[in-house]
């Protein structure tokens, strides 16, 4: 594994927030220092429009430890990156830092660039980057570009992401008959390398799998075989009632091998599809037994969850309401109120329901973010009232949740009578930093979209980079601080005791030491014991060690956000972030390949036994240890 401790310390200060973002709108660990405010005017000042445009050269505007590949990252983000002025940029960069900075820097650009500037970017990208820049490309959305130089002569035969991206950027894709795309699929094949590979290229190939030929597909590599079908060109004539009839026998028998794969099937049926089989799944589901071998919340969970989508199917909440009762009732009104934002029409109702719902949570903070969620797509006359009842929570998750709403509403927010605005936007500062990262940031966001930025004069002290880039996007970044010599550099190991089984994490302190330093601390501190996974998406990641079990928790000082260009491949293991500076005790594990994450999220190491145990893992399962291994 490449050792860039010491490349991306002063290079990597824009990092993307995670993809690891919950779908119930925020479901990350944001904790950091409480910090004294200081007036208005020691805020980053935001730099002349010269800075970033125009004829003056950016690089000789900053400090020469801003310059470079610093403010490269900041100019791209800007949207104004030209060749020459990349040029210009680099030559600031001290020809002795070699080719692994320069390496990194290249990575991150081609991961964030704006794609107007792609062109340009290809200019300066020497030979030997091209991989490297191909394999960033490859984790960008398919409209962020459309062409890929062909003098590159990359070869998919080495590398599966760059024969990816030729396919998706050169229009390469090639209609198989059905006998070539077969043979060239392998479906029927045992090793899982060839299947996922599979499932990557079947999105662009008119073939229609058999159900004998699903139902041979490894478990976890059904999500992304499900995401390729659902967005390909025979989606229409995939047997998919058969393959989920299949799936919810499997998942009711054996849920630690085919519980993902049945989850991942049964919320990727493409909607076209749901009203005209909700009978027939439904009665198929109705009369499978319950599911065997789980208990407590994440039976529950996984039970109430098949109602949330039996109801979606048929479009309207009849079974999730319904679906637990005593200690467990909570996860009935959670996934109760998702499946409110995802039914349509019925506007009063769902508003009704949803303040329902909000009477009935009994104060649990993670059922009232989900209202908030919700609440706020709703049409204006029917979200208001919720809205002025919610603005008096002070839960940071709650406020962070319709924080964010409002911004991504502004009807609602100018519609929020002006004390109760002016308020919600003061709270996330009237309380230890820390939980509040995230509610902070979101408040920055609405009070300068508001023009009300007097009431953020608490926020300029913080020395968490999130929030000094919401204050100031086009002023800059705080320089990431060196690293403590006296951090340790063994790579020792973590064992987790989980429901699912036991897995082992070696930790790399050479990719991330602080956030590798924090981990082993914690653990140690036994902060792990006890503690869920939150957030289990098939195919993609597990992600837990939440304190408060819904994303919004974490520990109380901030990690600094440390990236590398470790890969985010399979077993993989990460920090999740909310924003720079946001992470805390929650991490995340890689069960398939993930490479959009690359220089985005701290890589504290790697899951060297049981990554099959992590495969098995479902949403509430419970951390029962947690202890470096001697």
């Amino acid at each position: 594994m490449t050792n860039v401790k010491t490349v991306m310390k002063a290079c990597l200060l824009a990092v993307a927030t995670l993809s690891c973002k919950q779908e119930s709108g925020a479901q990350h660990a944001s904790d950091a220092r409480a910090q004294d405010a200081r007036p208005a005017s020691t805020r980053i000042p935001a730099p002349e429009p010269d800075a970033i445009a125009g004829d003056v050269d950016p690089c000789s505007q900053q400090p020469r430890r801003e310059s470079g590949a610093d403010l490269l990252d900041l100019v791209a983000e800007s949207g104004v990156l030209t060749a020459d002025r990349a040029q210009r940029c680099l030559a600031t960069v001290p020809a002795q830092e070699g080719v692994a900075r320069r390496r990194a820097r290249m990575f991150v650009l081609a991961r964030r660039l704006p794609s107007a500037n792609l062109a340009a970017f290809w200019d300066i990208v020497r030979p030997e980057e091209r991989g490297l820049v191909a394999r960033a490309v490859a984790g960008r959305k398919a409209t962020d570009a459309t062409t890929l130089p062909t003098s590159w002569n990359l070869d998919p035969q080495r590398d599966l992401d760059a024969a990816t991206l030729v396919a998706r950027f050169q229009q390469r894709q090639t209609e198989h008959d059905d006998d070539a795309a077969r043979a060239s699929a392998g479906l029927g094949r045992a090793e899982l390398d060839g299947q996922l590979a599979t499932a990557k290229w079947l999105r662009m190939v008119r073939w229609t799998p058999t159900p004998d030929e699903l139902a041979a597909t490894s478990p976890m590599v059904v999500p992304a075989l499900v995401r390729s079908l659902a967005d390909g060109p025979s989606s229409a004539n995939v047997p998919w009632a058969e393959w989920m009839r299949t799936m919810a026998m499997r998942a009711r028998l054996a849920p630690r091998i085919w519980g993902n794969a049945w989850r991942a099937l049964r919320d990727g049926v493409p909607k076209p599809l749901w009203a005209a089989n909700a009978t027939q799944w439904a009665m198929a589901i109705d009369v499978l037994p319950r599911v065997r071998g789980l208990e407590g919340e994440t039976r529950t969970w996984f039970e109430c969850e098949d109602a949330a989508a039996l109801d979606r199917w048929a479009g309207r909440n009849e079974r999730t309401g319904r679906c637990a009762t005593g200690s467990d009732r909570w996860i009935a009104l959670v996934l109760e109120a998702q499946l409110l934002g995802r039914l349509e029409g019925a506007d009063a109702e769902r508003a009704r329901a949803l303040g329902n719902i909000r009477r009935d949570a009994q104060n649990r903070a993670q059922v009232i973010t989900e209202v908030a969620n919700t609440a706020c797509g709703l049409p204006r006359v029917h979200a208001m009232p919720l809205i002025r009842a919610l603005a008096r929570e002070r839960d940071p998750g709650v406020l962070a949740t319709l924080l964010e709403g409002l911004v991504g509403h502004p009807e609602l927010a100018r519609a929020l009578e002006a004390p109760a605005r002016d308020a919600l936007i003061r709270a996330p500062f009237e309380a230890p930093e820390g939980p509040m990262l995230e509610a902070r940031v979101q408040a920055i966001a609405l009070a300068r979209m508001l023009g009300r930025e007097e009431l953020l004069r608490a926020a300029s002290e913080s020395r968490v980079r999130a929030v000094h880039r919401a204050l100031a996007p086009d002023g800059g970044l705080l320089p990431t601080p060196e690293a403590p010599p006296d951090l340790a550099t063994e790579r020792p190991r973590v064992r987790f005791v989980t429901d699912a089984g036991t897995f082992e994490i070696e930790l790399t302190p050479d990719t991330a030491p602080r956030a590798v330093d924090a981990m082993r601390s914690l653990v140690r501190q036994r902060r792990y014991d006890g503690l869920r996974f939150h957030r289990i998406v098939p195919g993609f990641v597990a992600q837990g060690g939440d304190p408060r079990g819904d994303g919004f928790g974490g520990t109380e000082t901030p990690i600094v956000t440390e990236s590398s260009l470790a890969p985010f491949d399979r077993g993989a293991v990460g920090i999740a972030l909310a924003g720079l500076d946001t992470g805390g005790m929650q991490f995340f594990v890689v069960t398939a390949d993930a490479r959009g994450l690359d220089a985005s999220y701290p890589h504290i190491g790697r899951v060297t036994r049981g990554i099959e145990v992590v495969d098995g893992i479902l949403p509430r399962d419970r951390i029962l240890s947690a202890e470096v291994v001697p």
